[in-house]
């Protein structure tokens, strides 16, 4: 099993936690749901999601977190960041474009969805389909 650790900034109760977010990839043998695991490592409890993609297994950690207000400040999470159907089915979900209305994405527009930067715009899971789905009609 290959796994890579990301250290992540979640917002809860108003407050910045440091967290730790890890990454693994399952053998077929040890699979489940698929063979992308993520694990939430949060100082009160852990989150675990196992999916056929990485950015789908952020969206079922983020159903859970979600009712509870807390946001994962990665650009996973950020309004305007969702990825296409190749970066899913080529790169395991790793990969997001961020959409600006009105254009189209380019490989510029690339991030991995566990890194953050000074753009990120914090979002719930609905905002964010919201976003894409106005970004497609802007096209």
């Amino acid at each position: 099993m290959q796994q890579i650790q990301h250290e992540i900034n979640i917002v809860s109760d108003g407050k910045i936690e440091k967290c730790v977010l890890l990454q693994e990839t399952l053998p077929a043998s040890e699979s489940v749901n698929g063979n992308c695991r993520l694990v939430l490592k949060m100082s009160s409890r852990e989150v675990i999601a196992e999916e056929h993609d990485f950015f789908e297994a952020l969206i079922s950690i983020r159903r859970e977190i979600e009712p509870e207000k807390i946001v994962l400040n990665i650009y996973g999470a950020s309004i305007n960041v969702w990825p296409s159907g190749m970066a899913r089915q080529m790169g395991s979900g790793l990969r997001a474009y961020k959409m600006k209305m009105g254009s189209s994405a380019t490989r510029e527009d690339l991030v991995s969805i566990f890194e953050t930067g000074g753009d990120f715009v914090p979002a719930t899971i609905a905002q964010q389909l919201e976003f894409r789905d106005k970004w497609l009609k802007s096209l």
